[in-house]
């Protein structure tokens, strides 16, 4: 819900508010779409990006006894396995942030922008657990803590949230070319 907060409903409060009349004859409609696009989805990615270097830092700090002494190796050991953790998070922060800007602007609720990440999560969840065990790249909890074996290790699983964030990303622009264009 965190990587909902920051940019999602920003289309819906764009075209309500009539600022897109103005905007769009500077930018153009497509220029427009890729910059929301963006920016929605770098913004979703950060604030779980950031979140999880900063519980790193944190626990570093509070955690690490102060006699004990760490050499770059120890340092270096650690880091990589954070960054392809980060790197998991960044590209879930990014789908779900998606995922609440396309259903918002598909239904005009700013609500549906927090809530519709939420929804769609335990929706997922509640599909794998029920109906679909075997299907274990459709949990996002499994998304975010891997269990089972993913080709290319945490990187491919990086991969499927990419391929998924690219998806949400078309079906937003076919929407908003649309809309945008009807006026």
């Amino acid at each position: 819900i965190l990587c909902a907060l920051p940019f999602t409903p920003a289309f819906v409060d764009d075209i309500q508010s009539g600022f897109i009349k103005q905007f769009l004859p500077r930018t153009g409609i497509n220029a427009y779409i890729r910059g929301k696009l963006i920016a929605c989805a770098i913004s979703g990615g950060l604030v779980l990006f950031i979140g999880v270097l900063l519980a790193y830092i944190a626990s570093t700090i509070v955690l690490t006894p102060m006699e004990a002494t760490f050499d770059g190796e120890v340092i270096a050991a650690s880091f990589a396995p954070l960054l392809e953790k980060a790197a998991l998070f960044f590209c879930s922060g990014m789908f779900w942030s998606l995922v609440g800007f396309t259903l918002a602007s598909v239904t005009k609720s700013r609500y549906m922008a927090y809530a519709a990440p939420f929804i769609v999560y335990y929706i997922l969840i509640i599909v794998y657990e029920r109906y679909f065990n075997a299907f274990y790249y459709l949990y996002p909890k499994e998304w975010l803590n891997p269990s089972h074996f993913w080709v290319m290790g945490n990187w491919g699983l990086v991969l499927l949230l990419s391929g998924l964030t690219i998806g949400i990303s078309m079906l937003f622009t076919i929407f908003a070319k649309g809309k945008l264009s009807n006026g």
